[in-house]
């Protein structure tokens, strides 16, 4: 289920003793939880807007907490999931 798959992924990028490479995947698999640019961008966008809040404000903290990562390949990864939660989120 979504909820796991987002889960187990924000803990691997969170981790800082993950090869770096996993990490940055796991950013982008969190990232295409939210968008694809495919025709299934806008049931990717319900599903996301339809997830418990707590949900999204544990993956969207975790981005945030990424970004300020020293590592900027890293850093980098979490910005671009985060430019695309801000991106379904925001009106």
């Amino acid at each position: 289920d979504i909820i796991n798959h987002l889960r187990i992924l924000v803990e691997l990028f969170m981790a800082d003793g993950y090869h770096k490479q996993a990490r940055q995947l796991s950013g982008m698999l969190i990232k295409n939880c939210v968008y694809a640019k495919e025709h299934t961008y806008p049931q990717l966008q319900e599903r996301w807007k339809s997830l418990d809040a707590a949900v999204r404000d544990g993956v969207k903290q975790a981005l945030l907490t990424v970004m300020r990562n020293p590592d900027k390949d890293i850093s980098h990864t979490a910005a671009q999931a985060a430019s695309e939660v801000a991106a379904v989120e925001l009106p």
